[in-house]
């Protein structure tokens, strides 16, 4: 292709988005439970794309452990984000992760400052939280 030519792309359908929301909302769902061998699929399930709330239904006991509000988003403008996260990657030490944390400095429509935001692997997030959980029932007995 020459210089100044795109390649046109028919824009995704209504149907299309949610099957990619359901597919991260389930990737999502499946990881936790996977890391956290004291939930099941009955814990941790993928809410169904016309209702309202968090994408990640918990049940009491999954909060018991996670104590998160789960949304899953999925959108092209994130480009700039993982370009930061790949340009993060070139620099650490083998067996680092990677936390990014962003300050917009703005506020919001309410004009109540915006807190910065941490973004980091979602396994390796999930992973911490499943060690944190382990490290708090060893540290009960």
């Amino acid at each position: 292709m020459g210089e100044g030519q795109h390649i046109l792309t028919k824009p995704m359908s209504m149907a299309d988005r949610q099957e990619k929301g359901q597919r991260l909302q389930k990737d999502i769902a499946n990881k936790i439970v996977e890391l956290n061998p004291n939930l099941t699929s009955e814990d941790v399930k993928s809410c169904p794309p016309y209702k309202h709330g968090a994408d990640i239904i918990l049940s009491e006991k999954a909060k018991g452990i996670l104590n998160i509000k789960l949304e899953a988003k999925n959108y092209d403008r994130w480009k700039t984000l993982y370009a930061q996260y790949e340009y993060s990657t070139k620099h650490d030490e083998a067996g680092e992760s990677i936390l990014i944390v962003g300050d917009e400095g703005g506020k919001t429509a309410e004009g109540i400052d915006r807190k910065p935001l941490a973004i980091m692997d979602m396994e390796y997030f999930f992973k911490l939280l499943a060690k944190i959980e382990r490290l708090t029932i060893e540290s009960k007995q």
